[in-house]
């Protein structure tokens, strides 16, 4: 075992608010590290994850979690939201740095910012909802959220960073 939790159960936040989830340091960060469950009718209001990583890396940063795998996230709306990463290799999105093993993503809105922040970058992954999505359904989802990167192999996008055998 990597010693890393999944969440694998049904979180119904039932239209309730988590109010300011903060997280400011050099390690991959998010609510939760993998979730293979379901996650549902939640606001997430104020978040900053900002991973302070400078160093090579392939660091990522989320408000929900690390890697959405084969999970479900639904009517989750993310506002006033602050999500960068300072290394090469960084994945940064508000539901999830990662996303495969045909997840979905459905009904969900994201406002605030998505950013890359470091003087020099290399394959970054920057989406307003996943960094990197493979077979992943993203549906009647909207991006309200800045999303900034730059550099050599940068992928950014509103949706997604970079997709592949995903549905948007």
């Amino acid at each position: 075992s990597n010693g890393y939790r999944n969440f694998a159960g049904v979180l119904d936040g039932d239209g309730h608010t988590v109010y300011n989830p903060y997280a400011n340091y050099n390690v991959n960060m998010a609510m939760f590290y993998m979730v293979t469950g379901e996650i549902k009718n939640m606001t997430i209001a104020g978040a900053y994850f900002n991973n302070t990583g400078t160093s090579g890396g392939n660091s990522s940063a989320a408000v929900l979690t690390h890697k959405l795998t084969g999970g479900i996230v639904r009517d989750v709306h993310f506002t006033d939201t602050y999500v960068a990463c300072g290394s090469n290799g960084s994945i940064v999105g508000a539901v999830a740095s990662y996303s495969e093993s045909n997840a979905v993503i459905e009904g969900c809105t994201v406002s605030g910012v998505m950013k890359y922040s470091a003087a020099t970058s290399a394959r970054m992954q920057i989406g307003g909802f996943v960094g990197n999505a493979n077979t992943t359904v993203i549906r009647n989802c909207v991006n309200n959220a800045s999303v900034t990167g730059f550099g050599l192999e940068t992928s950014a996008g509103g949706i997604v960073g970079s997709a592949a055998g995903t549905t948007v």
